[in-house]
């Protein structure tokens, strides 16, 4: 498959270079978390940026990524296609949106318009800057200057998205709308920063690296000039190559998000061995199962029904509750007996992670590309899928939350309303479990 595919670089023409990284993980998180409070970490943990807190625990490996780069398939142009193609190993690979998200774990939508009035009018800009133009550098220098509590916090929000999602260069100028949009966070939290990264990811992917031609004579020995040239040498006006020049092929920045871009090659590699040595993932082969419907006994096959229920222990709180995901509506719905007891938002950060993973899965298993589910989905499903919790009755001690779970699950499959399911009925209904134990019968599917 490899050898017919045309690439961007031929072969003959890779060459080493130093990529200079511009999303800053490793400096913009030793300036934030220097500059935080305990208690305004906790409070970044959980926004739409908290998962990427230890983002600086990855190494960028430039030699990588610029071996792939070189290796990108011609006849591609960045605004009308899907993601950019890699012939990697033999195989082609594309970086899609899909990709950004999953790896990323960023809003992705419609870029909504943010608009920031007259530069006087924009607080944060007034109160901490002099000149019209921000740059990240002056962007840091306030931000460590500040000393206004909530200042700090939202310059810390714009500084991350500025140096590490968007991955802009130091010297260039930030976007002052998003001094007005962190005025209201939850619009900042809502915004679809993995849209925005993605394009600002993948352009710069598009556009580096690029050969430029220095010092060449034309054939007459006329003057001298330099000229860009986009994967050939320099023609004359004869069509012959001219080789007066000399080739400069130096380092490029690569701006974005560059881990997520990274971090799919890395996976790319491992499905190519994967594929080599024809065996599987055993962690994610025990996942697979599950969607599979091979495990539990009693298990279903996802793609003959469209909702899933599952118990969650919250380990953090010795907590049970019980889980609906909704295949359709691509989210899960928490059925919560004692909601008093975890604040929403501590929640959704306990149950992130599976709003992730979810999707990941489905897509290793191109759940949504195929089977009853192709066209059904009412959302993009590879985002990471909300988070809600659902009013339902409430256990009235410290020690039901795990009878209340079976009752929830027993009678949401059974599509029977949970009116029966209340703290007087409990001693009841652990009566009937255990006599269905005894009899076997609770194993049935």
């Amino acid at each position: 498959m490899g050898s017919n595919v045309e690439l961007v670089w031929p072969e003959s023409e890779a060459y080493s270079s130093r990529v200079n990284n511009c999303s800053h993980a490793n400096s913009a998180l030793a300036v934030i978390r220097a500059k935080l409070s305990a208690e305004q970490l906790e409070q970044f943990k959980t926004s739409c940026f908290g998962h990427l807190l230890n983002i600086d625990k990855i190494q960028f490996s430039g030699q990588i990524v610029h071996g792939v780069v070189l290796r990108r398939v011609a006849g591609q142009g960045v605004k009308d296609l899907d993601g950019l193609s890699f012939l990697i190993g033999c195989d082609v690979a594309q970086f899609t949106r899909q990709d950004f998200c999953l790896i990323s774990g960023l809003r992705f939508g419609e870029v909504p318009e943010v608009s920031s009035g007259e530069s006087d009018e924009i607080r944060l800009q007034k109160r901490y800057f002099i000149d019209e133009g921000i740059t990240c550098n002056a962007l840091e220098e306030a931000f460590m200057r500040c000393t206004e509590e909530d200042d700090i916090y939202k310059l810390a929000l714009v500084y991350f998205a500025e140096l590490v999602v968007l991955g802009r260069d130091k010297h260039l100028n930030i976007n002052l709308n998003y001094l007005t949009l962190v005025e209201d966070l939850d619009a900042f939290n809502r915004y679809p920063w993995g849209s925005v990264s993605f394009d600002k990811t993948q352009d710069s992917l598009f556009s580096a690296p690029t050969k430029y031609v220095k010092s060449f004579e034309n054939e007459e020995g006329r003057g001298k000039g330099k000229s860009k040239v986009t994967g050939t040498r320099r023609r004359n006006e004869k069509g012959k190559k001219d080789n007066h020049g000399e080739v400069q092929k130096g380092d490029w920045s690569f701006k974005g998000f560059t881990y997520a871009f990274q971090n799919h090659i890395h996976t790319c590699f491992a499905d190519n061995k994967r594929k080599k040595e024809q065996v599987g993932w055993k962690i994610r082969t025990s996942l697979v199962n599950v969607v599979n419907g091979k495990v539990p006994a009693c298990g279903l096959d996802w793609q003959n029904t469209y909702k899933v229920y599952v118990p969650c222990m919250l380990q953090k709180y010795k907590h049970w509750v019980a889980l609906e995901i909704d295949l359709i509506q691509c989210e899960i719905k928490v059925y919560d007996s004692m909601v008093s007891l975890i604040p929403d938002q501590s929640l959704k950060e306990e149950l992130g992670p599976l709003s992730i993973t979810i999707p990941n899965l489905l897509h290793t298993l191109d759940f949504y590309e195929e089977g009853v589910y192709a066209n059904e989905c009412t959302r993009d499903w590879w985002c990471p899928w909300p988070i809600h919790r659902v009013d339902v009755p409430q256990q009235a001690n410290q020690g039901d939350c795990g009878m209340f779970v079976l009752k929830y699950i027993e009678l949401l499959s059974a599509e029977i309303p949970l009116a029966t399911c209340t703290s007087q009925n409990m001693p009841f209904f652990r009566l009937k479990l255990a006599a269905e134990i005894a009899r076997g019968d609770a194993y049935k599917p």
